[in-house]
This record gives structure tokens, sequence and C-alpha cells, in this order.
């Protein structure tokens, strides 16, 4: 009878991943989600309510003209919704890596969500009175958007936490 050969153990140099690391990776599975929620209801509110042509009207364009205005708009927002769905898909795509220890999904990650953090901050501090193109959906945007700068800059700093440093360091 044959038996199994024996191979000599060695040890191991697995490095658990620190649970600041996997909540970093759950928020930004979540600001991906509220992302993807902002842009979703944002063109449909845009979609569903008519432009402003009375001041195109107004400003001497020919009724073809205000049309072409019009479809011109939709185009560029459904163009730019798709564009920022894809950045959204990216950006969760480098969450994963990041999560598997890849310490340049994690500087990726840090450089988009903290300048994204900074410009909707100072977007929000500018917008005099939250004026807002949501309409009835005001709320609901501000509460998704501050919930998003929230999970960016816990996330950021979960990810330079010193575990998390020692964990992408030896990877």
């Amino acid at each position: 009878m044959m038996t199994a050969p024996q191979f000599p153990s060695y040890p191991t140099t697995a490095v658990s991943r620190p649970p600041g690391v996997t909540i970093a990776f759950v928020l930004y599975l979540v600001s991906g989600v509220l992302a993807a929620a902002f842009v979703v209801l944002g063109a449909v509110q845009s979609l569903a309510n008519p432009l402003p042509t009375t001041d195109l009207a107004s400003a001497g364009l020919t009724p073809e003209q205000v049309e072409q205005a019009e479809t011109f708009v939709r185009i560029s927002q459904i163009i730019g919704s798709v564009i920022i769905m894809c950045v959204v898909a990216f950006l969760v795509v480098a969450a994963f890596l990041m999560r598997a220890g890849q310490n340049w999904a994690r500087i990726l990650l840090t450089i988009v969500s903290g300048l994204a953090a900074l410009l909707i901050t100072v977007g929000l501090v500018l917008l005099p009175g939250l004026r807002s193109v949501a309409g009835t959906f005001d709320l609901i945007f501000l509460v998704m958007i501050v919930g998003q700068v929230v999970a960016y800059v816990v996330a950021i700093f979960l990810m330079f936490r010193p575990a998390a440093n020692a964990f992408f360091r030896r990877r």
C-alpha cells in the first residue's frame, strides 16, 4: 500500500486583514451605492421635469432651436450619468482590490475620494440656500451627499491606521 509523501511544513506569512480595512471596504461599497442612487434619482428627476424653455424662447430662439437645445441637454444628462456610473464601478473594483491588499488601490481610493469629499464640501458651502435642481428630492440628495463625504473621510482614516499600514506593507 502506498502512502502519501510527507512534505516539510513551512511557516506561513499570511497577514490577516485588519477590521479597519474591511470597514473601509464596506464604506466604499455604501458610497458607491449612494453615488449610483444619486445619479439614478437625479436622472429620473431631471428627465421627468420639462426644461424651462421660456427663457430660450424669450432669447429669440426659434421653436426648432429650442427643441435642439432640449435634445442636447437631455443627451448630455444621459452621457454624464453613464460616465459617472462607470467611474463609480471603477472605484468599487478598486475597493475590492484594496480589500485584497493592493496598496496602489488604497492610494487611488484615497486620492479620488479625498478630492470628491473636498469638492462636495466646497459645493455645499458655496450653494446659496442649498439650491438644487433636484426639486422635491433636496433633503434626500443632501443626506446622500453628506453620507458620502462622511463615508469617504472615515474610510480614508481607517485605511491608514497602523494595522492597515502593516497589512498593506506586507502585501
